[in-house]
């Protein structure tokens, strides 16, 4: 494959990968699964296509994609751990609400 079609296809990706982090941040959570679920078969369908020498060839991209893809995980594990300690609090809000009824 030519260094044109490489190019072109990982900047699609790379581009797919900030997409989400635009989702994420505009909290539209309901489409982050289908987009990432379809992001990843982009990156699987470049693994297939393109061979180790191949990617040597943009592996600076490669590297920009790895690190906007950890911090899309980051940004979603750290909303996780919020909902997580809100839910708790609604929770003893509940609990010490039922307590004081009584």
């Amino acid at each position: 494959m030519s260094t044109n079609e490489i190019n072109q296809d990982i900047d699609f990706i790379i581009e797919k990968t900030k997409q989400l982090t635009n989702i994420v941040d505009q909290e539209q959570y309901h489409l982050l699964e289908t987009k990432e679920l379809i992001r990843q078969q982009l990156v699987q369908q470049f693994n297939d296509d393109y061979s180790a020498n191949d990617m040597l060839q943009v592996q600076d991209k490669l590297i920009l994609l790895h690190e906007l893809s950890t911090h899309i995980t980051q940004q979603c594990e750290k909303i996780l751990t919020k909902t997580k300690e809100d839910i708790l609090k609604l929770k003893q809000v509940k609990k010490v609400n039922k307590a004081y009824k009584k």
